[in-house]
């Protein structure tokens, strides 16, 4: 089986080195800014070659640094979608943050923001639209916060290990107390491997129902005093189409 990996980023790389399906599964990154559109459009019209395709072709945010001629680039990939040919499946990496803040589990039925979205997030929602009007065996792949990701220096969750082992405090900011989910990189490419081998279509969170707000996560490494998250709006993240338990043990 040939899976391609449209776009590369951080999160490429380690899903190309432990992305193994089976013995026989190859898997090729197709880097956006190194690729031509043309061999792009070879790969989707090729009828002779059964694929699947993970599209990891957005940026990881939305900024004035945001080179918008890979975003425009990568517009032009999915138009072509219409005329795929031998596709298993498409999977869509998108991001939970598009759901609206709620005090109780979100799961895949779960409201959406209809304001207040940053460009980030209205360019996952456009492109989940766009997607799912391509008449593609399409999977959506809803992840939240990624951690593990030792290449991404700026992460949230970088910052707390670099603190945890200098043993220096972690400074609390205002936003600190909004519940998150996150999800450890190697459980996000088990679940990966999971949608694949089951044939798992649609919207799917991707989640190991670990949440909690990111004060909590810094008093851990502060060696102070948690709080109750009873109260405290959020996103639980969930899925009841996949449930992790069965397949990813530990926490």
């Amino acid at each position: 089986m040939q899976i391609y990996l449209f776009g590369q980023g951080s999160l490429g790389k380690i899903i190309k080195q432990n992305l193994l399906i089976n013995s026989s599964t190859r898997v090729t990154i197709l880097p956006l800014k190194e690729t031509h559109i043309d061999e792009y459009l070879n790969v989707l019209l090729n009828k002779k070659q059964k694929k699947i395709i993970i599209d990891l072709m957005d940026p990881n945010a939305v900024g004035e640094d945001t080179d918008k001629g890979l975003i425009s680039k990568a517009k032009i990939i999915r138009e072509n979608l219409s005329n795929v040919q031998n596709l298993r499946q498409y999977i869509y990496i998108s991001t939970a943050s598009i759901y609206k803040s709620s005090l109780k589990k979100i799961d895949e039925n779960s409201l959406l923001k209809l304001k207040s979205l940053s460009s980030y997030e209205k360019l996952k929602l456009n492109n989940e639209k766009k997607l799912k009007k391509a008449k593609v065996p399409l999977t959506i792949c809803r992840v939240p916060n990624i951690w593990g990701i030792k290449s991404d220096k700026k992460s949230f969750f970088n910052d707390l290990f670099n603190a945890y082992s200098k043993k220096n405090k972690i400074k609390y900011l205002d936003n600190d107390k909004n519940v998150i989910s996150y999800l450890y990189v190697n459980d996000l490419i088990s679940l990966i491997i999971l949608i694949i081998s089951k044939r798992i279509f649609g919207v799917v969170n991707l989640s190991t129902n670990s949440f909690d707000t990111r004060y909590n996560l810094k008093a851990r490494v502060n060696s102070e005093k948690i709080e109750s998250i009873n109260n405290t709006m959020g996103v639980r993240l969930t899925s009841i189409k996949l449930d992790s338990s069965k397949y990813i043990k530990g926490k």
